[in-house]
């Protein structure tokens, strides 16, 4: 039976750890991010761990996005919480389908009423 901490399991080759989470009955927290390249462009995804996912993006080949791949580096501008990760995908897919304008009226947040 697998207790409640991480498992860890190193691979050598790629100096990756992969952490394995077995969590009994603890709720997991799913984020939709979107990080701003180094061209200007917007990216825009699902992580549960959004200091790791943004530290790939930025670091790591294997892992990263192609599409961030070649826009290092990358920052975060937005991000929102959902409770599980199919809320997390079914909004990823509305921002995705927002246009630039949209993403940037996100990111900027409400506009205080005058």
């Amino acid at each position: 039976m697998f207790a409640s901490v991480a498992q860890r399991i190193e691979c050598l080759s790629s100096e990756q750890v992969i952490e394995v989470r077995f969590l009994s009955g603890a709720p997991s927290m799913w984020f939709i991010y979107i990080v701003e390249c180094a061209d200007g462009s917007y990216y825009t995804g699902i992580t549960n761990n959004i200091k790791r996912r943004i530290n790939e993006h930025n670091r790591s080949n294997s892992i990263s996005a192609k599409y961030t791949r070649y826009r290092r580096p990358v920052k975060l501008v937005y991000s929102e919480k959902n409770d599980t990760r199919s809320e997390a995908t079914k909004r990823e897919a509305e921002i995705k389908k927002l246009s630039r304008d949209a993403k940037e009226n996100l990111i900027r947040g409400p506009v205080a009423q005058r």
